[in-house]
């Protein structure tokens, strides 16, 4: 607890910051030699699953990669099995194809069944509401 004393003691408050230097190359110091530590090797791994595969288990694995799997996917991963329903969630999906006009007729820069996305906007277009 510092005390008003502590406070005017003028030579006891420059020890104090002599101190908190040392001690604040001290930390750079073996913040240094952290960073020029030679690289940890790690030897092991995880170990595969071993357990029974079943509906539970699907679900299990499903419900922390995925949001509200369907009753669908989870019997379609106890039939593919843990190897392969694991390859399929962390197999990128592709990208779906860009939106197009299904009916819009009255845009003259966007045929139907072209995408708008790149189209050029036309202002003042009354669109369906």
């Amino acid at each position: 607890m510092t005390t008003m004393a502590d406070l005017l003691d003028f030579p006891k408050q420059l020890e104090k910051k002599a101190d908190s230097r040392s001690s604040n190359i001290f930390r750079s110091e073996r913040m240094a030699a952290f960073l020029n530590a030679p690289p940890v090797e790690i030897r092991g791994g995880l170990n595969p699953y071993i357990g029974e595969w079943n509906q539970h288990t699907a679900r299990h694995l499903l419900k922390r990669a995925m949001i509200a799997p369907t009753a669908n996917q989870i019997a379609d991963a106890v039939v593919d099995g843990l190897a392969l329903t694991i390859e399929k969630l962390l197999t990128p999906a592709a990208a779906p194809g860009l939106p197009i006009n299904y009916n819009e007729q009255n845009d003259p820069n966007v045929p139907i069944g072209s995408s708008w996305v790149n189209a050029p906007i036309v202002q003042n277009l009354n669109y369906p509401h």
